[in-house]
C-alpha cells in the first residue's frame, strides 16, 4: 500500500457512560446547531400514596417536548427522548447521535452520589411539606460552569422558592439542600 492508499480513519466517539451525562451532551449540541437558549428541565412532585411523579421538557427555539407523570428521573428523560426523537431531526451527522439519550436502563442514569443526592433532596422535601413541594431541575450549557444546572424547591402554594446551583446535578442538589435545610428542620419539628 502507498502513501496515496492510505485511510484515514477517525475514532468513533464513544456513548457517554449514563443517561444524564448523554442528556447534557444533546443539549449542548442542540444549543450549538439550532438554538443557544436550549434548556432541559426535570420536575418531581408527590403523587397518590407517597410516590413521586416527574415530568421533563426540552425547549429550544420555537420547539418544545414535554411528557408528563411518570414513574422516575430516568424514565421521564427516557420517554422525552422518544417523543423528540420521533418528532425531530436533532443530529446531523451518525457521529453525533452516537451521543443521544438513548437506550439506557433505569440503573444507568446517574452515578451513586448524585442519585443519593437527589434522593436527600427528594425525601426531606417530602418530609417537610408533604403533599405541597415540587422540585425542579435545569439544565442548560451556559458559560458560568456554576450556572449550569439549577435545582429549586417550591411550595405549592407560593410561599417558598429556595434555589441552588452547580456545575454539575450532584452539586445543585447539596447546595439546594443546605439552602433549605432550615426550612426542613423547622417543618420536621413541627410535625413531631
Amino acid at each position: 500500500m502507498t502513501g496515496d492508499d492510505t485511510l484515514h480513519h477517525r475514532p468513533t466517539p464513544k456513548r457517554p457512560s449514563l443517561g444524564w451525562y448523554a442528556w447534557q451532551a444533546t443539549v449542548g449540541y442542540i444549543s450549538h446547531e439550532y438554538s443557544p437558549d436550549a434548556v432541559l428541565t426535570v420536575t418531581a412532585y408527590p403523587v397518590e400514596d407517597d410516590t413521586v411523579g416527574w415530568t421533563a421538557s426540552l425547549f429550544w427555539g420555537d420547539k418544545s417536548e414535554t411528557v408528563h407523570d411518570e414513574e422516575s428521573f430516568g424514565a421521564a428523560l427516557r420517554s422525552l427522548w422518544f417523543k423528540i426523537e420521533a418528532r425531530h431531526k436533532i443530529f446531523r451527522t451518525l457521529e453525533a447521535a452516537v451521543k443521544r439519550p438513548a437506550n439506557y436502563d433505569e440503573g444507568e442514569w446517574l452515578e451513586p452520589a448524585t442519585q443519593a443526592a437527589l434522593d436527600r433532596v427528594l425525601q426531606a422535601a417530602a418530609a417537610a411539606f408533604a403533599a405541597g413541594w415540587r422540585i425542579a431541575i435545569t439544565y442548560q450549557p451556559v458559560d458560568n460552569p456554576d450556572e449550569r444546572v439549577q435545582a429549586g424547591l417550591y411550595s405549592q402554594d407560593g410561599t417558598l422558592q429556595i434555589e441552588g446551583s452547580g456545575p454539575t446535578l450532584r452539586d445543585a442538589c447539596q447546595t439546594l439542600f443546605r439552602s433549605a435545610a432550615g426550612y426542613f428542620a423547622n417543618s420536621t419539628r413541627h410535625t413531631e
